[in-house]
């Protein structure tokens, strides 16, 4: 059995007997549970999505936090450039079951965007030297971020590089026939 690179897509799933299927459903779960940081799981998705999966998920999630917060269809679509289909899709999830994504919306940080322009008294230094500290720290995630979203970039040229690769040689071995 063979499996061969098409477009992202793994075709054969389906050939793999269940207890296979199962094992690998079991070590891909058991992978996202070990992960304790933003920065080890920044590091983990772009090692296993591709910079499209990646923005595909992070548009569901996005569609799923909207929904859940009361937001309509059409807001939504177009705040976040999106299908109408994908929205839908994401509200039948929702209210299909949906344990999983109200249960990590709930549990999500807010981002914290960096402040400017604080008039604190002399007396207050203390605590302006703290949320000093602060946005600096916030800044670095912002890095972080960027740095990730560059990675991504990179992942998708090489995706498409083997890609095209891929397909050279499917029509080399064509030709050869």
């Amino acid at each position: 059995m063979t499996y061969q690179y098409r477009g992202g897509k793994l075709k054969r799933w389906n050939e793999l007997d269940r207890g296979h299927q199962a094992s690998l459903l079991f070590d891909l779960l058991n992978a996202f549970s070990l992960l304790k940081s933003p920065n080890e799981s920044a590091l983990f998705i772009t090692d296993l999505f591709t910079a499209d999966e990646i923005k595909f998920l992070s548009k569901r999630l996005a569609i799923a936090k909207a929904l859940l917060k009361g937001s309509g269809y059409e807001e939504i679509r177009r705040q976040l450039k999106t299908s109408p289909s994908t929205v839908a899709k994401v509200a039948a999830w929702l209210k299909e079951k949906g344990q999983g994504f109200r249960r990590i919306i709930n549990k999500l940080p807010q981002r914290k965007t960096s402040k400017k322009g604080y008039d604190f008294p002399k007396s207050m230094w203390p605590l302006r030297l703290l949320e000093d500290l602060e946005r600096g720290t916030e800044k670095a995630k912002d890095k972080n971020l960027k740095g990730v979203l560059q990675d991504l970039e990179t992942k998708a040229a090489v995706r498409t590089n083997i890609q095209e690769q891929f397909n050279d040689e499917i029509r080399e071995r064509k030709g050869q026939r």
